[in-house]
């Protein structure tokens, strides 16, 4: 049992000090962004007392060069 402590605390320490001894740079990314609405046709939804097909919304981000 204690041994088996030992190792999960050797492993533990090795992840934190590994993460804390890695240089992070601090970049700056572009990033672009854009949304969808798409309707499920297979789906039917509820709304507002009418029925209608099962709206999405696909959020869409993706790197772009600065």
């Amino acid at each position: 049992m204690k041994t088996s402590n030992m190792k999960y605390a050797v492993v533990l320490l090795l992840v934190i000090s590994s993460s804390l001894l890695s240089k992070n740079k601090s970049e700056s990314y572009g990033v672009g962004f854009n949304f969808y609405q798409v309707y499920d046709t297979t789906q039917l939804y509820i709304y507002n007392q009418d029925t209608i097909f099962r709206p999405l919304l696909i959020h869409l981000w993706y790197p772009t060069e600065l």
